[in-house]
Formats: C-alpha cells, sequence, structure tokens
C-alpha cells in the first residue's frame, strides 16, 4: 500500500510539472527565444481572460482582442506591452496594459500603463 501512495504522488507530480512552467496561455515558452507580436496578443488576452475569472476585471474585458502590441524598454528591460480598449469599462479606466516579457511570462496589467 505504500508503494502505491509513493507511485501516485511521483505520477502527480510529475504530471504537473508541465503547467508549473506554463505561460499566461497554458502553454510552454522556449525560454530560449523571445515571443513575437502575435504571440505577444494571444499570451496577453489569455491574461486578461484569467484576471475576469479571478474576479480581478469586471466580465465585460473577457474575449476582447489585443488593440497594440509594442516593445518598450524601461528601467528593468524591455518588455511587451499589449494594450485592450474598452468602451463597456467605466472611464478612465477603458484601456489596459498588459505587460509580458519578451518571452512571453505576465508581469504586470494595470490602467495606467507604467
Amino acid at each position: 500500500m505504500r508503494t502505491l501512495i509513493i507511485a501516485l504522488l511521483v505520477l502527480f507530480t510529475a504530471a504537473a510539472l508541465p503547467a508549473a512552467h506554463a505561460g499566461p496561455s497554458g502553454k510552454a515558452h522556449s525560454h530560449a527565444t523571445n515571443i513575437d507580436e502575435a504571440e505577444a496578443r494571444v499570451d496577453a488576452a489569455a491574461v486578461v481572460d484569467r484576471l475576469v475569472a479571478k474576479e480581478k476585471l469586471d466580465p465585460s474585458w473577457k474575449g476582447l482582442k489585443a488593440d497594440q502590441a509594442a516593445k518598450k524598454t524601461y528601467e528593468k528591460g524591455p518588455e511587451w506591452v499589449v494594450t485592450f480598449q474598452n468602451p463597456a469599462a467605466e472611464e478612465g479606466k477603458r484601456t489596459l496594459y498588459v505587460f509580458l516579457t519578451l518571452k512571453g511570462d505576465y508581469v504586470a496589467a494595470n490602467f495606467t500603463g507604467k
């Protein structure tokens, strides 16, 4: 019985490892290469949908397509900044900025762009 429990623990731990290294879209990114603009848009949209699911954003943000995606350089280095427009959102919070590393990992999201 003890051997069975240990085997099941090893199996479940191994099955969870790929998800632990997945990016915001749920797919793993190669840490050797950077993503392109199209991938940045897809990954950022997945981030927005996750934030809606976690009730961090209003449901009106779900399913919106990225308006723009651009590489910008900050003190810590370059990042993708992907913007979303939501005319249904309250004034002052109609533009959402999603920040990703060049490899596609989620950094932050806000309404200020900073």
